[in-house]
């Protein structure tokens, strides 16, 4: 098993739309996200086709390390569960703008479509969204 960590900020916008009053709204939403930084583990073929271990932490680096960004889309589908509550099902598609490189010269593309499933409690209630 090989794993490849990110730690990630999203810098995402958002717009919804629909009724106040409708138990049913939807929402538009894209952006940016942004990898800070990597870390992997794990074991992999070298040139001479040789299994050897890869880990960012013991100074056996295999890639390289480079802030990466990608894009973000994605479409919502949201239930008022109650004036506190509402819970949501988001397709999404994920493409990343940076390849990850090795120090042995190959490249690879994460790219993502998923669904995104949750819970929004509004936490001020004085204000009508």
């Amino acid at each position: 098993m090989n794993y490849y960590r990110n730690l990630e900020i999203p810098v995402l916008l958002s717009y919804e739309f629909g009724d106040l009053n409708s138990k049913w709204k939807c929402a538009i939403n894209g952006g940016a996200i942004v990898n800070l930084t990597s870390w992997y583990e794990g074991r992999t073929l070298d040139t001479n086709y040789k299994i050897v271990s890869i880990n960012a932490k013991s100074g056996n680096a295999f890639y390289k390390q480079d802030i990466g960004i990608s894009l973000y889309g994605g479409l919502s589908i949201i239930r008022k569960i109650n004036d506190n509550l509402d819970v949501f099902a988001e397709p999404y598609f994920r493409l990343s703008m940076n390849k990850i490189q090795s120090v042995d010269g190959f490249n690879q593309k994460f790219n993502a479509v998923g669904l995104q499933l949750g819970a929004r409690i509004k936490l001020n209630k004085n204000r009508h969204y």
